[in-house]
């Protein structure tokens, strides 16, 4: 049972860190885009 929460856990922060670099590179995109539209 304890084996599976640590699992369980683990596997939540590796999505956690996955979303964050989503989040990320979607940040950078709009910003690139922003900086493009005003000269």
């Amino acid at each position: 049972m304890a084996s599976n929460a640590n699992g369980n856990r683990k596997r939540y922060l590796a999505r956690g860190d996955a979303d964050k670099t989503v989040t990320f590179s979607f940040i950078v995109t709009l910003l690139a885009m922003h900086k493009v539209k005003i000269p």
